[in-house]
């Protein structure tokens, strides 16, 4: 019977067996963690990119009364969520009237759009301003109150007994040149106005009476005519 020793006599040493290398097998496991991490990572931004939706924005400024074209949209592809609703999907919106200011690149919401021109529709108004008598930020956009300081038999303008007073409330700015042009003998610069067609007479009046004054109208602030 083999009991270990050799031939000779001499005991044969022990077999050396292995240890189990642990290390390998966590290695192994963490490999495992970081594959299942990444494919939960691609399914997530797999459904987040198939949760943006395609909706339509502003090539460029849009002002009230304008039919819209189909070369005045472009498609962009975001992501909305809940808010999707509230904007304009599907087939361009070609045809439509715009009923507020848009400004360019901004998304378009379905209610700055309307089927058919309502029965107020609007017109562009020039109106020559003075230095000083308007915002220095003015942009196209905002809302302003048109008042009119009415000028004496002389040329001047009144003070004391003929106050300035209110002609149009929370006219919508559809353009400020930052150029100037002349007047008679005054400077002014040509500040567009969206102005209800109903109101035209009054602003225009107002423009050739005496001089123009633009109040903005803080974001938030209700309006009326």
């Amino acid at each position: 019977m083999d009991d270990g020793r050799r031939a000779d006599g001499v005991a044969s040493p022990a077999a050396l067996r292995l240890g189990s290398r642990r290390w390998l097998d966590t290695r192994a496991v963490l490999g495992i963690v970081l594959l299942l991490g990444s494919m939960v990572g691609g399914a997530r931004l797999f459904a987040a990119a198939s949760r943006e939706t395609t909706v339509w924005a502003a090539a460029h400024d849009l002002a009230p009364g304008e039919r819209v074209a189909a070369g005045d949209l472009t498609p962009v592809r975001v992501r909305l969520n809940e808010a999707a609703a509230g904007y304009l999907t599907g087939a361009a919106p070609a045809g439509y009237v715009v009923v507020r200011f848009v400004a360019a690149r901004e998304l378009l919401p379905a209610a700055a759009l309307a089927a058919s021109p309502r029965t107020d529709s609007s017109r562009l108004v020039t109106v020559p301003v003075q230095a000083g008598h308007l915002p220095p930020d003015l942009a196209p956009g905002d809302r302003v109150d048109v008042y009119l300081s009415p000028r004496s038999a002389g040329g001047s303008s009144t003070s004391g007994p003929a106050p300035p007073s209110l002609v149009l409330a929370a006219a919508v700015v559809q353009a400020r040149p930052s150029g100037g042009r002349t007047f008679g003998a005054d400077a002014a610069l040509s500040v567009v106005l969206v102005v209800p067609a109903d109101r035209v007479a009054d602003v225009v009046r107002a423009a050739e009476s005496g001089a123009v004054d633009l109040v903005a109208v803080p974001a938030g602030a209700g309006g009326g005519t």
